[in-house]
């Protein structure tokens, strides 16, 4: 069983986790797979000073937000709610990292609910003009890192808002 694991590891090693989109100047602050090798990066230089967004394959990417790193830490906006205590209080931790790009609002999220397993992951881009969002589900098990992070000391700028 061991073996057949370790084959498969080596065989489809997206399955396993996402960030494979990352530069070698940089650390995977979260990450995630839609399927066995389209992913979202949210990547940051190792010096915490620039940050970057990456939607697709390995080979082939559909996105790389914003254009030049300088600045780019302004770009992002970190956003989160939460209940606490619980399945007995329908307790939630909904954590949202978003920016806009070409009249549209990309959001990274990342949402736990007590009443569920593991963590939903996925990307939500909302039409500015037409308020139309489409939503594109991640693998959970494929998810590297955690936007919580950003909560305590965050080099992006924080703001309210909830997304569903």
């Amino acid at each position: 069983m061991k073996k057949l694991l370790i084959i498969a590891a080596l065989a489809f090693p997206s399955l396993c986790n996402a960030q494979n989109l990352k530069k070698p100047n940089e650390d995977v602050v979260f990450a995630f797979s839609f399927n066995s090798e389209r992913e979202v990066d949210l990547v940051m230089d190792k010096d915490k000073k620039t940050m970057a967004f990456r939607l697709g394959l390995p080979k082939k990417l559909e996105l790389d937000f914003p254009e030049s790193a300088t600045g780019s830490l302004e770009k992002f906006t970190y956003s989160y709610n939460f209940r606490a205590n619980g399945a007995k209080n329908d307790g939630y931790n909904q954590n949202y990292v978003w920016f806009i790009y070409n009249g549209q609002k990309y959001v990274i999220y990342e949402e736990y609910y007590a009443t569920g397993t593991i963590p939903d992951v996925g990307l939500m881009i909302v039409d500015l003009k037409t308020n139309v969002s489409y939503e594109t589900k991640g693998i959970p098990e494929t998810r590297v890192g955690t936007l919580e992070d950003f909560r305590d000391e965050s080099p992006i700028k924080e703001a309210p808002a909830i997304f569903r």
